[in-house]
């Protein structure tokens, strides 16, 4: 786990900045844009998204660009263990891949603050 809590501090402490166009298309083309309107039951644009993206290290970034089997499962269980917090306290947050650039980001919604709360499982 302690692999993982090096991106989970990034996820608590980082700025979340406004969409680029760039992880706006991804997460529309992979259909949280689609979830997260029906589930609301109002429609969302680019505007009421922030993001942030992960720092990972060299070795990291080409495994993604290259399609590395172990570098993509350590970032689907990243995933999961962001997306599925069981004690609620990460309201919305999205986190995707654009494997060609070694890009790992987390969404969510602009509405979300994740200043209170979050991660408190200690």
């Amino acid at each position: 786990m302690k692999y993982y809590d090096f991106f989970i501090e990034q996820v608590k402490s980082k700025q979340f900045k406004p969409l680029l166009y760039m992880v706006y298309n991804t997460i529309d083309d992979n259909g949280y844009v689609n979830e997260v309107s029906a589930r609301d039951k109002c429609k969302y644009d680019i505007d009421d998204f922030e993001y942030i993206k992960l720092d990972i290290n060299e070795k990291d970034i080409k495994g993604l660009k290259y399609n590395k089997r172990l570098t993509i499962r350590k970032f689907k269980k990243l995933k999961f263990l962001i997306e599925t917090n069981k004690d609620n306290s990460i309201p919305n947050v999205y986190l995707d891949m654009i494997n060609d650039l070694g890009f790992v980001f987390v969404v969510k919604l602009k509405k979300y603050s994740l200043s209170e709360n979050l991660f408190n499982n200690n």
